[in-house]
């Protein structure tokens, strides 16, 4: 009975939301993009049966691309349908899958009726994208449901637990939960996940493939953006309030000769960025304004978006935006596998468990206070063949964290081979 109001109290704050939430999106240009998507009015999928795979948003679905690439791989006669809470989550996957669509709002009245029509041989979701009326859905259609790359926080717990009588169901819905962690293990299920069904086999974006494998496609990448062989310091994925102090540090850069990349992690800021290093007397040129040979200039604005990987495939070192800023870090894993050293704030929160691998291993270093910044950034111009050295010393995390995916496809299959029989 309890779960009964539960549930029926979930279904109305989810009606009430979506129909309150549609007006605010049109008022933004990047919220009305495939709006009518997320209350259920889908393209038709092509016929075939498929294989329906989920995920948040950008980081989450990248994360998931070596497991598109293996399930593609194990199931060659299937269709992916990919679906995300967000058009840049969709962007990160749509040439690597059959179909992408904007996730609904979890409510009945909204699940599309292709997913009633169509065949599926699992569902997969990432992460805590737990929605109630979706899996129940499915489940009630018999379709297997894998939770993939499970990860649950102190605070995500807390709030889980308010909701137990909604959780808990779901939970049991769920055919076998591919956790990241102990502690995700722990807090699933203490929430009412089975034991037997839940398996810690760590995060498939550790087995992502780098896109620059080797010298030459590294050293292609460098020619593109820089003409001169220099060290380079990158600024990447920074924001207003972290990244001025480190622009103070570029003169002793400068001075050594190394050559600086500035990567803002949002277009809106390419200006605010250009402002501040022209205030500061700093030579620059916009990536948008290169040529396809490089440029000799020694500092670069970096206005475009999906070139940050490149960047980190010559990089020397770098400091890793969204750590001085309350917002727990932007992914530490590109750099690490090119083995570029990073240099972090305080507010890793997001990342605390990769980034304390990192500087066990000395390939990174961790700053408590904005004061250290400028020593820091001394220290790492006064010495690139050190820095380089430590930051190479990253593979070997990345390298021991690798094999997920290949775990998660063998649970899958086997799990679906049990439903058979």
């Amino acid at each position: 009975m309890t779960e009964r109001l539960f549930l029926l109290a979930y279904s109305l704050v989810t009606l009430s939301f979506s129909l309150f939430i549609g007006p605010l999106f049109l008022l933004h240009s990047r919220g009305r993009r495939r709006l009518l998507e997320r209350y259920g009015v889908w393209e038709e999928l092509q016929p075939g049966e498929y294989i329906w795979l989920h995920a948040a948003s950008l980081g989450e679905a990248q994360a998931m691309l070596p497991l598109v690439h293996r399930v593609r791989l194990r199931f060659p006669d299937k269709r992916i349908l990919f679906t995300a809470v967000s058009v840049t989550g969709l962007e990160a996957v749509q040439e690597k899958v059959d179909e992408v669509r904007l996730l609904p709002f979890d409510h009945q009245a909204w699940f599309p009726k292709q997913c009633r029509e169509h065949q599926f041989l699992f569902f997969g979701f990432g992460e805590t994208e737990i929605w109630p009326s979706v899996i129940r859905t499915l489940a009630k259609r018999g379709i297997p449901i894998f939770m993939i790359n499970g990860t649950v926080s102190q605070k995500t717990s807390s709030w889980y637990s308010l909701i137990r009588p909604i959780v808990r169901p779901v939970l049991r819905s769920v055919k076998h939960l591919f956790l990241v962690n102990s502690e995700s293990r722990s807090a699933l299920v203490s929430l009412g996940a089975p034991e037997d069904r839940v398996a810690v086999v760590g995060n498939t974006k550790y087995d992502r493939a780098p896109r620059y494998p080797d010298l030459e496609s590294v050293a292609k990448a460098r020619s593109q953006f820089f003409q001169r062989e220099n060290p380079v310091f990158l600024l990447a994925s920074i924001h207003p309030g972290e990244g001025e102090p480190w622009l103070d540090t570029l003169p002793a850069f400068l001075k050594a000769g190394w050559n600086v990349v500035v990567a803002p992690r949002h277009q809106e800021r390419f200006s605010y960025f250009g402002e501040q290093l022209r205030s500061r007397d700093i030579p620059f040129i916009r990536r948008t304004s290169q040529s396809s040979e490089g440029s000799e200039c020694s500092v670069l604005l970096l206005d475009t978006l999906g070139e940050l990987e490149a960047v980190y495939s010559f990089s020397t070192a770098c400091f890793l935006g969204g750590t001085f800023v309350d917002l727990g870090g932007h992914n530490p894993l590109e750099p690490a596998m090119y083995g570029c050293f990073q240099v972090a704030g305080p507010y890793i929160y997001k990342i605390e468990a990769i980034f304390q691998q990192l500087i066990c291993e000395d390939a990174a270093l961790q700053l408590h206070s904005k004061e250290e910044i400028r020593s820091a950034g001394e220290e790492i111009a006064r010495a690139p063949g050190r820095f380089r050295e430590r930051g190479l010393k990253g593979k070997r995390v990345c390298e021991r964290l690798q094999g997920a995916t290949e775990t998660i496809v063998k649970g899958i299959s086997s799990a679906l081979k049990e439903e058979r029989c």
